[in-house]
């Protein structure tokens, strides 16, 4: 590895890893902190002011095991607070005993950052959630944490109201939880991110008082102060507990439009994202990029059938949201027609009935589900600038070489916003991690979560990175060329939401290698950087990324531990994971 990409990390253990090459599945975690250790009397004080309902010693895997089967803790103790000043008691006493703890919201995320490294006790929020309202006036509501994000949006219905944000795993996360990773969604594109629509948020800290505090308001004009609330939407619980929040949600809007195009490249692929933001943009709220190999690996199952006629290089889903059926009915044909004269499409269908709509959404969500039953899975979600959105996958390509590793490299993701979904899978699983088939009726209680959906047959390695727009198929490309596509037989697939960079690479493998981790990791995450992208799109980093959070940061990193101090002197919050 070249040494100007070693000159890129702050971290020392970042430094040594891009030298040594070391895969990502042999890095160990760091050593348990000098933490006291949960004994009875702990387990008493809790029970004393929680309730005995609310404290749990025995069954607690659920809340020690991430969902895709990556991450293991040995919790012993799962506490439940119904209120702020719940939490503020637990981490009162967790300061003055030196206890390390955990927050925990749905544990839906993918880098594992919701679960112990050692023996943490776990904070669940499961039960935070009895505090809803919302006022139709200002379409401001406020509401626990520990809401679900599907029932907070039901709720909002019948006023007419919706979520800004909308996730695959809506009917199992925490709104929380989608704070605290400022989850993206599928239509950032259109209602840009969390930081756009939360106002205010009751944080509890985790200092000598465990001081509650309200930082920013319900207001949508306030500039009283620093706007810190800003510091929580996406700190991972790293600086306090987010138990409460002041959202500002949209006018659920009654016209809804969706089309499936056929593109003969990724260069015109680019062209229709600068198109449909010229001839759509009031309206445009989701732009999803898939492959041809992807999209063959879902039609390999016959319940799904064609789209089009044609058998273009790439699809791309647009689907448009606003107040006027006709009008928008309209707009989208247009803009199809304006494509077709332009030569940027070979095909391209539009949504006649919500139940058309319906069926292309369904495509675009079995992608995933489609690549994890084809085996082993190495998953990245990264964001890159929109011209490498899909040379990443042909640069793994070309340095896993395919014919030896028999690796299948998939893509998807928001091109709209540069967020690509790399995937490489196998048919094998990794020795380290246990073949968890059982689980598989938990997975399908989130089917639509599609960037989780490829841990449902097989071992994930994800990645989630954002890449600007014209690097939003290089990767894809890059990830072929490294793999070494000519020889080994291996398949690679792109899907993504190119609206927002988002692209979703996968590579599939008949059988698990460690050859194969060992060439993608860290060499995915610094060619990320080095082309501008981002090693973390919507995920977050957690326990996964940990090691290579300092790419390209610098002295950023310096500064937000300085800001760990200060909210955190102790370091009892999720030690061991961001900070």
């Amino acid at each position: 590895m070249p040494h100007k990409y070693v000159m890129l990390l702050s971290v020392k253990c970042c430094s040594v890893l891009l030298r040594s090459k070391r895969s990502i599945s042999t890095i160990v975690p760091p050593r348990r902190g000098t933490y006291a250790k949960i004994d009875d009397a702990d387990i008493a004080h809790f029970e004393r002011f929680l309730g005995k309902d609310n404290v749990i010693t025995k069954d607690v895997d659920e809340y020690n095991i991430d969902w895709m089967k990556w991450f293991k803790g040995s919790s012993s103790c799962v506490l439940f607070p119904k209120s702020a000043d719940g939490v503020s008691q637990i981490l009162r006493y967790c300061f003055a005993r030196r206890l390390a703890i955990v927050p925990q919201s749905g544990n839906t995320g993918l880098v594992g950052g919701s679960i112990p490294v050692y023996d943490e006790i776990v904070l669940s929020l499961r039960k935070l959630n009895t505090h809803y309202h919302f006022e139709p006036q200002t379409g401001v509501v406020e509401c626990d944490a520990g809401i679900i994000l599907e029932d907070l949006d039901n709720r909002l219905a019948p006023e007419g109201y919706m979520v800004p944000l909308d996730l695959g795993a809506k009917g199992s996360c925490f709104i929380g939880g989608n704070i605290s990773t400022a989850a993206g969604g599928l239509r950032m594109i259109r209602f840009g991110s969390l930081h756009n629509h939360v106002l205010g948020l009751q944080v509890v800290l985790p200092d000598e008082k465990g001081t509650i505090v309200k930082f920013g308001s319900g207001l949508k004009k306030d500039n009283t102060n620093l706007h810190m609330h800003h510091l929580f939407i996406g700190a991972e619980g790293q600086l306090g507990v987010v138990t409460r929040i002041w959202m500002n949600v949209i006018p659920r809007l009654p016209s809804t439009q969706v089309a499936m195009l056929g593109v003969p490249s990724f260069e015109k692929c680019r062209e229709i994202v600068r198109l449909s933001r010229d001839r759509l943009g009031e309206v445009l709220s989701a732009l999803e990029l898939i492959d041809a190999n992807s999209m063959h690996c879902v039609l390999e199952d016959d319940s799904f059938h064609p789209i089009l006629r044609s058998d273009p290089a790439f699809y791309i889903l647009v689907e448009t949201i606003g107040s006027d059926e006709r009008h928008d009915k309209e707009k989208v044909a247009k803009f199809l027609d304006e494509a077709m004269e332009h030569g940027l499409l070979v095909d391209g269908v539009q949504a006649l009935s919500r139940e058309e709509a319906s069926y292309m959404w369904r495509v675009r969500e079995a992608v995933p589900v489609a690549l994890a039953r084809s085996g082993y899975v190495f998953k990245h979600d990264v964001c890159l600038p929109l011209q490498h959105f899909y040379t990443l996958t042909e640069v793994v390509k070309h340095r896993l070489g395919l014919d030896g590793l028999k690796a299948r490299v998939f893509t998807f993701g928001h091109i709209g916003d540069g967020n690509s979904h790399l995937n490489i899978v196998t048919k094998g699983y990794s020795p380290d991690v246990a073949d968890d088939r059982e689980e598989a009726s938990y997975m399908w209680r989130v089917r639509e979560a599609v960037p989780v959906a490829l841990a449902r047959s097989g071992y994930v390695f994800k990645h989630d990175v954002c890449l600007p727009l014209q690097h939003f198929y290089t990767l894809t490309e890059v990830v072929k060329h490294r793999l070494g596509l000519d020889g080994l037989k291996a398949r690679v697939f792109t899907f993504g939401h190119i609206g927002d960079g988002n692209s979703h690479l996968n590579i599939v493998t008949k059988g698990y290698s460690p050859d194969v981790a060992d060439e993608l990791y860290p060499f995915i995450y610094d060619w990320v950087v080095i082309n501008g992208g981002s090693i973390s799109a919507e995920h977050g980093i957690g326990q996964l990324k940990r090691p290579f959070m300092g790419f390209g940061k610098g002295h950023e990193i310096e500064i937000a531990k300085r800001l760990k101090e200060v909210f955190d002197p102790r370091r009892i919050l999720s030690p061991y994971k961001m900070l």
